[in-house]
């Protein structure tokens, strides 16, 4: 049979999973040549056949198969996904399907549930087909085949620790035999995680048993690819060829190779239509295949017309083939972009979103399209509306991109382009982590948008000279590290090359940039910037006639360079530095006279920047003048001063100035202009430096001279300030004062290396990182001393440059293996830096903490003979390298041996006992978790984290007064601690106790006349009086704690809730509601869930609150990655309180997105929001099932209000539908956790009303009533019509009589109770 070859299953599974449906078929027809009629094969042809889209064959090939024993139950499956899919369903054939499909599954063996998980996930249901191939799994005692299918399903689960455990089930499969299926899993997975040695290692084990195995050599071809080995990739490939010539992926690699790694474009172009005609002849009815093998290639070829007036029509022939499918259609706009052909993208995009209105990319591409059509105004507007959307979804690279890019049209200052395209790139590499170099990584990666992203930073680069000796602004470091990463993944690139080269130019690297710019020059010798480039490289290195000469060679080349700035510019510095100024002015006012240099082109890209405009300005301006046109010379002056107003090379503007005015002699205007430079600008010093030059050399004033640079030490404090004041002291002579200025530096440290280290925190505190890095370098190449190692690695880590900071420690760590007692104590602290960097990297830092702490191990042999001073200290260091591997063990057991190993080196560290207690509490083990917590409290009484934890596990444990007798004690000897107190609220509202604070804000506000003040007072207050029912009074309170730093989120959080759900309903309740709602019709007064109490809130009154919680989330700055996904879920549930069907299918959506692939307990409140966004779709079963899932979920205090609103929505569910003893229960569950629950205790009072049983009703009622303050109008009329069933008149009449007290606007209470009432007493 078919299933017995290892090589039968395996290309037909892999083309699948490639897309290639075709060649899936054509497999599966070729294997059934040799296995006659084997209905496995002609299942997975069938399948072929309905993933092309052919419907109606595929039904008759599933049909042929269906009453075949092994394979019966996943033609079913199949039959019923294709009448699905076919365009009228046959909803009879369907159901008979699901029918025949339930009744077999009860019944089916071990190889049709395998069959049945396979066609499951070939289809895209992995989770489904989970639970077939478990079953198959166990049924068959761990069959190879099914053990190797579970693999697969793992290796697509989306949790990493599912993930991990592939491998197992393909090693589990392919021990025995050599499963071919199961050597291609071990490939994926460890492609998947980065380790191509292993990977490589596999495949070849294939090929040695399959030379001609095109998948194999597929994926082998992948593999050095990601390596990035270009020349085995390209032989790989060729031997693809061999074997199979219509191979598609070896050709789109062949046309990859081309753009990527030898930057032809003409032999791609040839390449191109080779793929082009291979995807018609092998896949003509996958067009989205199609899209998907061009989108790296279009990413690659920039705007080249050939390439892409070449794709453009066959993307058009796919999108014909498939038109509802929008992401063609976004491709196709994408391709017109690039072409530059604006309007016919628009109706592209117009048309993806016709085909799905929610589409981000399209809506992108039309804010695009906007942009360089030059409607900023319109574009912007959409832009902003984008935003909004935006905060429902995943953040946008492309979008924040375009955000920059309006930005910077509308004038907007460096510092915010600067932080937009900082957070673009970051999400685009967001998009990148984890992944190997491949054509999926090439198409995400995009380097046409990595280039604009360098092009608009060096928009904003003030000047065109290099920046040599100065620190480098932040936009040309972002850029290299921008270019960087497309060099490493397509280095044939020319764009990147040259804009490598300029940048290299511009950071004073002349040698870099003139090898890239020779790359430039001989792949397209007409590039007409890149002979610019060269010039200007030139004229740095004072080479006129060469200047000179390459722009005349790019003229030759290309005329158009003639039409460029930078020519003119050029042309005139060297004329000028070769004396012949008027030629130099010429060729200045040729420049001036290019369009767009008196004044941008505005709504349009240009290429003239902005730095271009003001040096040609500033040059002629100098020509004039040096040539003695001095009256000429203040005129352009003046405009330029006019023309730069209030712009970034405003600054650079005015140094010029001065410089006219002093050759004017007009020294005290000079010094004036100078005067006018204020701290906060940028050229402050610069200015300063300058003046004091002035008084210097000009006015020989020493002391102002000296002046200037005490006002830069005052203004300015830092080690580079009083260096430069030390200097000024040199250069004037005075080499004492020097002296002292720079002993107040190396005071503590006389040695090279600390001078070398203070001079280093200067420049950090100052800003300069790179003079920083470089100090730092320097001393390190001196003196390799702890210190300063640890010093400059921490800089590293700030500057979050981890590699850099990660081969320092290696190279402290090069005589690791030394046994000098110095040399090890080094050793220890570098390994502990490294495990800190690996932990900033996302690397796991277990090997290298293991490694400290064996060396820490000998460390404390040799200290207690040799230094036993040093003991105590190297004692803490083994404890803190123990609890640090501790935190990254995966396993109690494991994690609790090494705290325990860290308490036998310091048993009096209370610290450890906590964090045990901690790691319990996290797995429940609440036992051992009190053991720690009084073993902590014994070592510090009274340590608010410890006594806190204390009570939380006697509160877990059901100890109620214990609890609160802890919390007492320690509220008692902190009185100022507002977290403590904020804890003990919560907890005595949970014993039903709340009232027992008051006595504690009464000491509080005794012993600190300024405690009403603090933020965390008044949240406490607010969070008291919420409690209390207090609405107003508690938002009030916690208005004056909105904007605390460490308050501010947690009270706009509550805030946000009041506004939601002022009166505390069950939100999203609807089966209470129609029953309540159904007896008052009956006019017996059966309570009216919502119906008084919310009609005391008037729709006016509604919109005002959410209005009210929206203009709240607009403060929130979360400062966490909890605090943005706790924002992104109070925005979801603003859209839920709406309830408008869109913005409740918008808030579904989204809290779907965040409950997808984390565990149950890390997202029980967006469960909670999906389900009640289920609730208010009507889709009441699959809210019921979430809840179900909360449900099961173990009670933790961070998640305890959400469980409980779970718990009782259930119980709403179940009264609804009549099960009153499920409902019981969950009231009943809520009250053992909050005794205060007042929703569980309305919820049994009803039960108990339904049964008739009033008297415990109104024991329940009166109760509730009681915990609600008495003010809820609903509970008390319900507690007055108990009190009236059961004849307790006068308890009715005085309920009746609160009630109408606090609202009179409630007659109801009036006429069906209390006249009632008074009537009975009567005689």
């Amino acid at each position: 049979m078919a299933e017995d070859q290892p090589i039968c299953f395996a290309p037909i599974i892999y083309y699948f999973r490639d897309g290639q449906y075709r060649q899936a078929i054509n497999s599966a027809e070729e294997h059934l040549k040799k296995f006659h009629n084997d209905p496995v094969l002609k299942l997975f042809k069938a399948l072929g056949v309905l993933m092309e889209g052919r419907t109606q064959d595929a039904i008759r090939e599933l049909m042929q198969v269906r009453d075949k024993a092994n394979v019966s139950l996943g033609a079913t499956l199949g039959l019923i996904f294709a009448h699905r899919r076919s365009e009228a369903v046959d909803k009879e054939a369907v159901s008979v399907l699901e029918t025949e499909l339930r009744s077999s599954r009860k019944t089916a063996g071990e190889k049709a549930l395998l069959y049945a998980g396979m066609t499951l996930w070939l289809l895209g249901h992995c989770v489904k087909a989970r639970e077939y191939i478990d079953r198959a799994v166990k049924m068959s005692n761990s069959s190879s085949q099914a053990v190797i299918m579970k693999g697969w399903l793992l290796l697509n689960a989306e949790t990493d620790q599912q993930r991990a455990q592939a491998v197992h089930c393909f090693d589990s499969g392919v021990q025995d035999s050599i499963n071919v299926l199961g050597l291609i899993g071990k490939v994926e997975f460890f492609m998947m995680k980065q380790n191509y040695t292993w990977a490589m290692d596999v495949v070849n084990q294939i090929i040695a048993s399959y030379p001609t195995f095109s998948p194999a050599l597929t994926l082998k071809m992948g593999i050095f690819l990601a390596c990035q080995d270009w020349e085995q990739t390209r032989e790989t490939c060729d031997r693809i060829f061999e074997h199979d010539e219509w191979n598609l992926r070896a050709h789109q690699m062949r046309v990859i190779l081309a753009l990527a790694k030898d930057g032809d474009l003409t032999k791609a172009q040839d390449h191109l239509q080779s793929l082009l005609s291979a995807l018609e002849k092998q896949e003509p009815l996958c067009p989205r295949l199609h899209t998907d093998m061009l989108k790296p290639i279009s990413r690659l070829c920039g705007s080249n017309t050939a390439i892409l007036q070449t794709l453009i029509p066959f993307v058009q022939r796919a999108q014909r083939q498939a038109p509802g499918e929008a992401h063609i259609a976004t491709e196709l706009g994408h391709l017109l972009v690039l072409l530059g052909k604006h309007k016919e993208a628009v109706g592209w995009f117009s048309t993806a979103l016709r085909a799905d209105q929610s589409g981000l990319p399209a809506l992108t591409g039309l804010v695009k399209c906007k942009l360089l059509n030059g409607e900023d105004e319109e574009a912007a507007q959409q832009l902003e509306f984008l935003n909004e959307v935006q905060q429902t979804l995943e953040p946008s690279s492309e979008l924040t991109l375009l955000e920059a890019i309006s930005c910077s049209r509308r004038g907007a200052g460096q510092e915010r382009v600067a932080r937009l395209l900082k957070e673009a790139v970051e999400l685009r590499l967001l998009l990148l982590k984890g992944s190997p170099l491949s054509p999926d990584y090439l198409h995400r990666l995009d380097p046409n948008f990595l280039f604009q992203v360098v092009l608009l930073h060096l928009s904003y680069i003030q000047t065109d000279q290099p920046f040599v000796g100065q620190p480098v602004p932040f936009g040309l470091k972002h850029s290299v590290m921008v270019l960087e990463l497309v060099a490493r993944a397509a280095p044939g690139i020319l764009t990147c090359s040259y804009l490598m080269a300029l940048l290299r130019f511009l950071s004073g690297d002349c040698k870099a940039a003139q090898v890239y710019l020779s790359q430039c020059l001989e792949r397209e010798p007409t590039l007409a910037p890149a002979h610019v480039l060269q010039a200007r490289i030139h004229l740095q290195a004072r080479d006129y006639k060469q200047c000179l000469s390459s722009l005349e060679a790019g003229v030759s080349h290309n005329f158009q360079v003639r039409e460029l700035p930078g020519y003119h510019l050029l042309r005139a510095r060297a004329q000028r530095e070769m004396g012949d100024l008027a030629e130099c002015i010429r060729s200045l006012r040729l420049a001036l006279s290019l369009p767009g240099m008196r004044r941008p082109v505005r709504g349009k890209d240009s290429t003239i920047t902005s730095g271009e405009r003001c040096s040609v300005f500033l040059d002629l301006a100098q020509a004039l003048r040096l040539n003695g046109e001095e009256h000429e010379a203040t005129k352009v002056m003046q405009d330029a001063i006019l023309t730069f107003a209030d712009t970034a090379d405003e600054i650079r503007v005015l140094v010029a100035n001065v410089d006219l005015a002093l050759a004017k002699d007009q020294v005290d205007t000079a010094i004036s202009m100078l005067m006018s430079v204020t701290p906060a600008q940028p050229n402050y010093i610069e200015a300063k430096e300058k003046m004091a030059a002035i008084y210097l050399e000009r006015k020989k004033n020493r002391n102002l001279y000296i002046a200037c640079y005490r006002e830069i030490c005052e203004v300015k404090p830092g080690q580079h300030s009083t260096i430069l004041l030390g200097d000024a002291y040199m250069k004037i002579q005075e080499p004492e004062k020097a002296i002292a200025v720079y002993q107040e530096v190396t005071e503590k440290s006389p040695k090279d290396s600390k001078f070398a280290q203070k001079i280093g925190q200067a420049y950090v505190k100052t800003h300069q990182y790179d003079k920083a890095v470089a100090y730092y370098e320097t001393a390190l190449t001196i003196h390799m001393q702890d210190s300063l190692c640890l010093e400059f690695v921490k800089l590293l880590t700030k500057l979050k440059l981890f590699d850099k900071a990660q081969f320092v420690l290696e190279k402290a760590l090069a005589n690791e293996a030394s046994i000098e007692l110095a040399s090890m104590l080094s050793n220890v602290r570098y390994l502990r830096a490294l495990a800190g960097v690996q932990e900033k990297m996302s690397v796991s830092p277990e090997e290298t903490l293991k490694k400290a702490l064996s060396l820490q191990k000998r460390v404390l042999r040799r200290v207690a003979v040799e230094q036993p001073e040093l003991l105590e200290q190297e004692e803490a260091m083994a404890s803190w390298l123990c609890c640090a591997s501790a935190r990254h063990k995966p396993r109690l057991e494991e994690a609790i041996h090494s705290y325990t190993e860290a308490l036998h080196h310091t048993p009096a560290d209370a610290t450890i006992s906590l964090e045990m207690a901690q790691l319990y509490l996290r797995h429940n083990r609440l036992d051992q978790c009190r053991e720690q917590c009084e073993a902590a409290v014994t070592a510090l009484p009274n340590h608010p984290e410890a006594t806190m934890l204390w009570g939380d596990v006697l509160f877990r444990q059901m100890k109620c007064d214990e609890a609160v007798k802890v919390y007492t004690e320690l509220a008692q000897h902190c009185p100022g601690n507002f977290r403590v107190m904020a804890k003990f609220i919560d907890l005595l509202r949970r014993v039903g106790k709340l009232e027992d604070i008051l006595p504690f804000f009464t000491t509080c506000e005794h012993l600190c006349a300024r405690a009403p003040y603090e933020a965390g007072y008044n949240y406490c207050r607010g969070l008291y009086l919420w409690h209390r029912n207090q609405v107003t009074e508690a938002l009030r309170h916690l208005n004056k704690a909105r904007r605390d730093v460490e308050w501010g989120e947690k009270a706009l959080d509550l805030m946000v809730q009041i506004c939601l759900n002022p009166d505390k309903q069950t939100f999203a309740s609807h089966m209470v509601q129609a029953r309540r709602e159904e007896g008052e019709g009956e006019g017996d007064g059966r309570p009216q869930s919502g119906g008084q109490a919310e009609s005391v809130r008037s729709e006016k009154g509604v919109q005002v609150s959410l209005n009210t919680a929206q203009n709240l989330l607009k403060e929130f700055r979360p400062r966490s990655k909890a605090g943005a996904e706790r924002a992104q879920l109070l925005v979801s549930l603003l859209l839920l309180h709406t309830k408008e069907p869109a913005h409740v299918q918008s808030a579904a959506t989204s809290l779907s997105e965040m409950v997808a692939g984390k565990p149950d307990k890390e997202s029980v409140s967006a469960l909670l929001g999906l389900s009640q966004a289920f609730m208010l779709l009507n889709q009441s079963p699959r809210a019921r099932n979430q809840l179900k899932r909360l449900s099961k979920v173990e009670w933790a205090e961070d998640v305890a209000d959400d469980l409980e609103r779970g718990q009782l929505l259930l119980a709403d569910m179940y009264i609804g539908s009549g099960k009153y003893d499920i409902a019981t229960k969950l009231a009943k569950l809520c009250l053992s956790r909050n005794k205060s629950c007042c929703k569980a205790l309305e919820y049994l009072g009803y039960i108990a009303e339904s049964e008739h049983s009033y008297r415990d009703a109104a024991e329940y009622y009166a109760e509730a009533w009681r915990l609600s303050y008495r003010v809820n109008p609903t509970i008390g009329y319900r507690l007055a019509f108990n009190y009236l069933k059961f004849k307790k008149y006068t308890d009715a009449i005085d309920v009746c009589y609160k009630v109408l007290e606090e609202h009179r606007d409630f007659p109801q209470i009036e006429t069906d109770i209390l006249h009632r009432a008074q009537q009975a007493l009567r005689p």
